[in-house]
């Protein structure tokens, strides 16, 4: 099964969605989104996501806007066959108070528990800010 959606609103908001989602023989699920706004705001956001024979998901997602606070988002977490999860963002503001924020988490067979981050101001206060905690096997944290 193939489903697929747009609209396009060419005044007022000038919004723009496009959306689809596949499914073959019901072995998986694909999904597809966007929408944007050329003006206003002028947000664009894009998203994915991919179940594949119900082993394991994948989710991307990406957030933009090109006016006002020239904040760029992006996101992605991926589990597969439920063995792990892993977890990626960053935020990135390209204006204004110019902070880059970066985290990272990721676990595999719930085993151990390693998380990343990262916020770097490079304007005003000049604050960096870096933590990192690990816990494998209960070991260490």
């Amino acid at each position: 099964m193939l489903k697929l959606s747009a609209s396009h609103d060419t005044q007022g908001q000038g919004m723009f969605k496009l959306s689809g989602s596949h499914d073959t023989h019901g072995q998986g699920m694909l999904k597809l989104s966007a929408s944007h706004d050329t003006q206003g705001q002028g947000m664009l956001k894009l998203s994915a996501s991919h179940d594949t024979q119900g082993q394991g998901m994948f989710k991307h997602s990406v957030s933009h806007d090109t006016q006002g606070q020239g904040m760029l988002k992006l996101s992605a977490s991926h589990d597969t066959q439920g063995q792990g999860m892993f977890k990626h963002s960053v935020r990135h503001d390209t204006q204004g108070q110019g902070m880059f924020k970066h985290s990272v988490s990721h676990d595999t067979q719930g085993q151990g528990m390693l998380k990343l981050s990262a916020s770097h101001d490079t304007q005003g206060q000049g604050m960096f800010k870096h933590s990192v905690s690990r816990d494998t096997q209960g070991q260490e944290c």
